[in-house]
């Protein structure tokens, strides 16, 4: 079952996503060289009181990337009220990420959060009737990248 469900307007509500989400998707997209772009509007935009003006072609839930900014550059969930204020001249591109896509990010942050990304002085562990091995690479945890190279490879791009 999809963390997500099937409607990404979830995350609008949904603080335990808000910011998280945006962060990951931020970094695994440009990791992986692939935003999922739908549509591209490019010109003149302004954020007033933390939202995005003209944002017609942006519905709630909508995931969106701004390039050109000053201060908001990257990944956001239409509508984001963190945004600073400004005006700038550059692209608003909506996203359109599959929903197996966002559970794999949802797994990497989830990953992330628990240290497994972390140098640790434990190779394995067991205590009562717990065990786990982490994953190492030289004695060090393993990044996020790859660990989840092969969950990613279907999106990259290169």
């Amino acid at each position: 079952m999809s963390v997500f469900g099937t409607d990404t307007r979830r995350f609008r509500g949904d603080k335990r996503y808000k910011g998280v989400i945006e962060v990951m998707i931020n970094q695994i997209c440009r990791h992986i060289r692939n935003f999922f772009i739908r549509s591209v509007s490019e010109g003149e935009f302004g954020i007033i009181g933390g939202e995005l003006y003209p944002s017609a072609s942006i519905q709630d839930g909508d995931f969106y990337l701004i390039s050109g900014s000053k201060y908001n550059d990257g990944v956001h969930i239409h509508p984001a009220y963190d945004l600073r204020d400004e005006e700038f001249v550059g692209e608003v591109s909506v996203m359109k990420p599959p929903m197996d896509f966002l559970n794999v990010v949802m797994e990497i942050e989830e990953y992330c959060r628990s240290g497994c990304d972390k140098a640790s002085p434990y190779l394995k562990e067991s205590f009562g009737g717990y065990s786990y091995t982490r994953l190492t690479d030289g004695g060090t945890g393993s990044s996020w990248q790859k660990v989840f190279k092969t969950k990613l490879n279907p999106w990259r791009k290169i």
